[in-house]
């Protein structure tokens, strides 16, 4: 979502993105999780992977249009990162 205000609580996220990531896995070679907004969507979209499949996964966000280095929720992308690799 390019949009985080938009983003759904964590619970919901976590249980749409395991259904995505269970109705794929079998045909995927890597879970792809692109434009995501917020650290919190990243981290339910990861949850949600390992919790279905042991694919590797790429996140990729999408920034701020002030090129400032934060994604669109304000957060800067080292810290979003960051807490991404804390998860492994």
């Amino acid at each position: 979502s390019y949009r985080p205000d938009l983003v759904l609580s964590d619970s919901e996220m976590v249980r749409q993105y395991r259904i995505i990531c269970k109705t794929i896995a079998p045909y995927s070679d890597l879970f792809l999780c692109e434009t995501m907004s917020c650290t919190r969507e990243a981290i339910a979209a990861a949850k949600a992977c390992a919790e279905t499949s042991s694919l590797p996964l790429w996140v990729a966000f999408t920034l701020s249009d002030a090129a400032d280095g934060r994604l669109r929720s304000g957060e800067s992308v080292i810290e979003a990162v960051t807490t991404l690799f804390a998860l492994n």
